[in-house]
């Protein structure tokens, strides 16, 4: 005689014995478990979370420091007069406007040529060729001063500049054409035609 629990399967009565109860149990236990570990994060996985966020910080905070010194340094550097770009490179390059060799010039009864010149103006970077094209040809007798608009507030203010691409053509100390803000051929050529005549009348008055 078997002792136990009778349960009922398709009609057949099967007893439920203590060794039974234990298996269920257990199989009850494992479940739970698999259960509960489906539940929890990976090994290490709090932990991984937290230090991406902190490296993540580490990462901003580093680039945010880096940007404001590169600001900073920006501030303080002195800006240099540009000399000339790819495209004013010649026999008869532009110099660095000084108050002394532009004096000294003048002086010499010489005509010059001032360009207000800005690294960032489009309308400069289209004139640059041309003026170049002139200086190489028929302006050889020109002296080319360039100016760097930006740090130069008080030149500006003097020669009554108030637009970067300003060219001005002196002979002497007379100032004899302006041309401001223009690139067409027209225009620089027109300047150059007042540069040719006043070499023309300093010949005629040697």
């Amino acid at each position: 005689m078997m002792h136990g629990s009778l349960r009922y399967y398709a009609g057949q009565a099967r007893p439920v014995t203590s060794v039974m109860r234990r298996n269920r149990g257990r199989q009850a236990f494992v479940g739970r478990e698999e259960q509960t570990a489906a539940l929890m994060p990976p090994k290490g996985g709090f932990l991984r979370i937290r230090t991406f966020h902190i490296t993540v910080a580490t990462v901003a905070t580093l680039a945010l420091t880096t940007m404001g010194a590169l600001q900073a340094q920006s501030k303080m550097a002195p800006m240099s007069p540009p000399t000339h770009t790819d495209d004013m490179t010649g026999t008869n390059t532009f110099k660095p406007f000084t108050k002394e060799a532009f004096n000294a010039a003048a002086a010499a009864g010489k005509t010059t040529l001032v360009f207000f010149h800005a690294p960032w103006c489009p309308v400069c970077k289209a004139q640059e060729p041309k003026i170049q094209a002139h200086l190489d040809g028929d302006a050889k007798q020109v002296v080319p001063f360039i100016v760097d608009y930006d740090s130069n507030k008080a030149l500006r203010q003097e020669m009554r500049v108030s637009k970067q691409s300003t060219l001005i053509l002196y002979q002497g100390t007379k100032e004899v054409a302006r041309l401001s803000y223009k690139s067409d051929d027209a225009s620089i050529d027109e300047l150059f035609s007042h540069a040719s005549m006043s070499m023309a009348k300093m010949s005629e008055a040697h």
